[in-house]
């Protein structure tokens, strides 16, 4: 008779597949430097921020949810992490990888008219989420918060079509080394499109008479 916990530890099995299978929650090179007890408070976070952002099967029955998540957490209370903090410091640092990512393609890209002229939007629209992310974490108020992560959500879907372009064409040597450039700024786009209707809802709740 399978439980919450056989659940969690079938989770677990799957989430820390996960892990070593890309090899990044917060960085590119998480799994060639970490060890290993740790891929499960990786796997944590990853849980963690499902739970956080409500991305959960809604069929699974509630208690079920919380079971989880506080396990996600007792994790992280085990190794010493402040998960909120992991949090900001993991979405740091995935943007400034994404713009060493998006500069090292713009630089390589051939030297043509159009190859100019693309290499210019993508650098732009790649580098700036990790400037303008800054500028968040020092908002002056809950709007202007929303409006920087509006302002990275959009300059990371525009990032994210000139890559597509680039590989279509293709302007670079290798267009099919792109592909996981590409499902980091799909990953990135979504995290953004959840922050920021959690800010918005968060904000609509603390202005309700």
């Amino acid at each position: 008779m399978s439980g919450p916990s056989q659940t969690l530890n079938a989770e677990r099995r799957t989430l820390n597949a996960e892990v070593m299978r890309h090899g990044t929650y917060g960085s590119a090179r998480f799994s060639e430097r970490r060890a290993v007890p740790l891929l499960r408070v990786q796997a944590s976070a990853l849980a963690f921020e499902a739970w956080g952002s409500l991305e959960v099967d809604a069929r699974e029955p509630l208690l079920q949810r919380k079971f989880r998540s506080v396990e996600a957490l007792a994790d992280f209370g085990r190794a010493g992490i402040n998960p909120m903090k992991q949090r900001r410091y993991d979405l740091e640092e995935r943007l400034m990888e994404f713009a060493v990512r998006v500069i090292r393609v713009s630089e390589s890209m051939k030297k043509s008219r159009a190859g100019t002229y693309i290499g210019d939007q993508l650098l732009r629209s790649g580098t700036s989420p990790y400037g303008h992310h800054g500028e968040a974490e020092a908002a002056e108020s809950r709007a202007d918060f929303v409006h920087k992560l509006k302002v990275c959500h959009k300059e990371l879907r525009e990032a994210r079509r000139w890559l597509r372009l680039v590989q279509r064409t293709p302007l670079i040597e290798r267009p099919e080394l792109l592909d996981t450039l590409m499902s980091e700024a799909d990953e990135l786009v979504r995290i953004f499109t959840t922050s920021i209707k959690t800010a918005e809802r968060n904000g609509t709740r603390r202005s309700a008479p």
